[in-house]
């Protein structure tokens, strides 16, 4: 199906992350959902997505471009918790698009998240990757990331930047949101 809008390049992907997603919802938390996140990083723009999530999307935007109405004809699990995200596009923001299917396609901008990580001495090998432990809190949860400064790239899954190193594992305390980094391929 064409699409609706044109497509413009913001940069090439120099190297990608593949990560494992958990996520938990509902009430009480009872409930986890598993995707896999692709992280693109480029010279200067990165973007990451799930997976799960994007597929749905475009199934979404398919079933609108053929048959003019929204939705699927069936209920499907709202993929909306995440979104894409586009780092340092444009330069100093972030770009995020939600879906949220009945309610339209979203987007807005952000400045980039100045995060205040406090590193510690743990180590750990995440892959085959000396990895160091810190620690923040973002948006009202606290997170405990482990990257590596072998790959000097200041970017991680989703929002999470501003070490110096790829991270390569994150989750949340509370044990909501996890993600873990799988694979890399330049």
């Amino acid at each position: 199906f064409p699409p609706t809008e044109e497509m413009n390049i913001a940069d090439s992907i120099l190297l990608e992350v593949t990560y494992d997603v958990t996520v938990k919802y509902g009430k009480p938390k009872e409930a986890t959902r598993n995707d896999v996140m692709t992280l693109e990083i480029g010279n200067s723009v990165w973007h990451s997505c799930l997976k799960g999530e994007r597929k749905a999307d475009y199934a979404r935007m398919k079933s609108l471009y053929t048959s003019g109405r929204r939705g699927l004809g069936f209920f499907t699990f709202p993929y909306t918790y995440i979104g894409e995200v586009f780092g340092n596009f444009p330069q100093g923001q972030a770009t995020v698009i939600k879906n949220l299917d009945a309610a339209g396609v979203y987007q807005y901008r952000e400045d980039l998240v100045q995060m205040d990580w406090n590193i510690s001495s743990e180590t750990k090998k995440v892959l085959e990757y000396e990895c160091s432990k810190a620690t923040c809190q973002f948006r009202g949860r606290n997170y405990t990331a482990w990257f590596t400064p072998e790959i000097p790239l200041k970017v991680g899954p989703y929002k999470f930047t501003g070490l110096p190193g790829l991270i390569l594992e994150i989750s949340s305390d509370d044990g909501e949101y996890k993600f873990t980094a799988t694979g890399l391929e330049k």
